[in-house]
């Protein structure tokens, strides 16, 4: 294997190993580069025709010029694309926890702890949503003693990816509850002057 693959193998394997969410986020920003990366190709283009042809150029820059951009709608179906993207990882994702809640429940519920499952899961909520560092200190430690009981039933290793699971589900609907405000809020404030 020579030391380009051997480097690609590194890259997809720490990518891999990624959070869900810091994956989207690094496709976001390679997707951001590779479109700069076109639009500079472009240019260069542009430059070249520009020296070496200039009614070709004319005829690009008339047809630009009668179609004038529309950047608050050019916005709104970005938005619209990234609510379109997301929205079906975000049913898949709820799916998949749901299942690992009852997959859980059921072995918890041998000993009686299914229970437990669901207010392990709801500190982890208030957890994700508390503001004071005391506040967070408190639930921890109800967490801590949650798991502590399923830990008769459950391994470790189900827990976390039931807890790991359930955030990854919050970041992602949080993310997309954001993206779908700033749509709105775009949508309803009258675009600025030049």
């Amino acid at each position: 294997m020579n030391a380009g693959n051997v480097f690609i193998s590194e890259i997809t394997t720490k990518f891999e190993q990624l959070p869900f969410v810091y994956q989207v986020e690094v496709l976001a920003h390679v997707h951001w580069y590779g479109k700069n990366m076109a639009i500079k190709e472009q240019a260069d283009l542009e430059d070249h025709y520009r020296y070496n042809s200039k009614d070709l150029m004319n005829d690009i820059y008339k047809k630009q010029l009668a179609k004038p951009y529309n950047f608050t709608q050019l916005k709104q179906e970005i938005a619209r694309l990234k609510y379109q993207e997301l929205a079906p990882q975000v049913r898949n994702e709820s799916t998949r926890l749901i299942q690992l809640i009852t997959e859980a429940k059921n072995k918890a519920g041998k000993g009686g702890f299914a229970p437990i499952v669901d207010l392990l899961l709801e500190t982890q909520k208030q957890i994700m949503q508390a503001t004071e560092a005391s506040q967070r200190d408190k639930l921890n430690g109800n967490m801590e003693a949650y798991q502590n009981i399923l830990e008769t039933s459950l391994t470790k290793e189900e827990l976390q990816t039931l807890l790991t699971k359930q955030s990854e589900l919050h970041q992602l609907e949080q993310y997309l509850r954001i993206n779908d405000q700033a749509a709105q809020i775009r949508q309803s404030s009258p675009p600025k002057p030049l």
